[in-house]
């Protein structure tokens, strides 16, 4: 019995020093720093995060989970801070869905990646602002003017975080409504001239340079293989999905055994291919996120195609 003791007590005491490396070398990793007060608190948080990885690691573990940026927040904290996906706020969620049939679509290759054919501009990161919305439907945007004039730009989500009265800022929104309020508005600025800060202020657009006019969007059905289609022939295309499986992720294809399908946070459509590991084949979506280029996948993640995984594929939309 005095072994068992010894030895549960030695698993212990080593696994508090792992932990405690762990939180010193994330610390320096990502430049944190805390009051003493505040520093145990977020430890503890560090903790639970931990265990929660490892969960997450069993229950997928064909993605590499670990230590991200957000290591220190809870995942309420996390979901309140870089999420902001409202499909509450649909200003037009009464009108008829128009959908594209994929008789109409042209058969897509095996795979595609609009980052190898101009289309899509490096990660940007939202910060703490429930903007998410703003960077989909800008980056939708951003390709779908490279698509007709051949010039890939950067535009303003700090124009549609301040000035799109449909949505809330950084406290959330949904790209549809941007897409509207563009249409409504002028259109979209350049991110030179109109930067991006991530709090919420006074609207200061120029309209002599809002150069990109928007008519109006398409929503697209939840077929994953139209959707494909679509992303092909019409360019990289917004969409929501649950992200609360993101916090974690590092690398490789999600596949999560359990997640919601009530989205949360906008993201964009850049991509599709597959994968085959330990003998199998795996479909995949390449998706941009805007929590910058630091985190997954130089700023994107990969998640199963084929599945309807985290809702990915219920709310695909882009702009004309």
């Amino acid at each position: 019995l005095l072994t068992i003791i010894a030895t549960l007590f030695l698993c212990t005491f080593i696994r508090a020093q792992e932990s405690t490396y762990l939180w010193i070398k994330f610390k320096q990793k990502y430049s944190k720093s805390y009051s003493t007060d505040v520093e145990n608190a977020r430890f503890l948080v560090f903790l639970r995060n931990l265990h929660l990885i490892e969960q997450y690691q069993k229950e997928d573990p064909d993605v590499q989970y670990g230590i991200t940026k957000f290591a220190d927040l809870s995942p309420e904290e996390f979901e309140a801070q870089f999420f902001g996906l409202k499909p509450s706020l649909n200003s037009e969620k009464n009108q008829p869905i128009m959908t594209i049939n994929s008789t109409f679509l042209t058969d897509p290759p095996a795979s595609w990646d609009w980052r190898d054919h101009g289309a899509v501009t490096p990660a940007k990161n939202q910060a703490e602002c429930g903007s998410c919305w703003a960077f989909s439907a800008v980056g939708n945007i951003e390709g779908q003017y490279f698509l007709k004039h051949g010039d890939l730009r950067k535009f303003s989500e700090q124009e549609l975080v301040d000035c799109d009265t449909i949505d809330q800022g950084c406290d959330g929104g949904y790209m549809q409504n941007a897409f509207t309020w563009l249409s409504e508005n002028g259109g979209l600025e350049p991110a030179e001239n109109y930067p991006y800060i991530g709090f919420q202020t006074t609207c200061k657009i120029n309209p002599a340079m809002q150069i990109v006019k928007v008519k109006g969007y398409l929503n697209f059905t939840d077929s994953e293989e139209v959707i494909a289609q679509s992303l092909y022939q019409y360019g990289p295309l917004s969409t929501g999905i649950n992200g609360n499986k993101l916090q974690f992720y590092k690398s490789g294809v999600l596949s999560p055994l359990k997640c919601s399908n009530e989205l949360n946070h906008g993201v964009l459509f850049v991509g599709y291919g597959s994968e085959e590991k330990k003998g199998k084949s795996t479909d995949y979506w390449i998706v941009k996120n805007s929590w910058g280029a630091d985190w997954g996948e130089d700023g994107t993640f990969r998640i199963v195609r084929g599945k309807a995984k985290c809702g990915i594929n219920l709310d695909v939309s882009t702009a004309i």
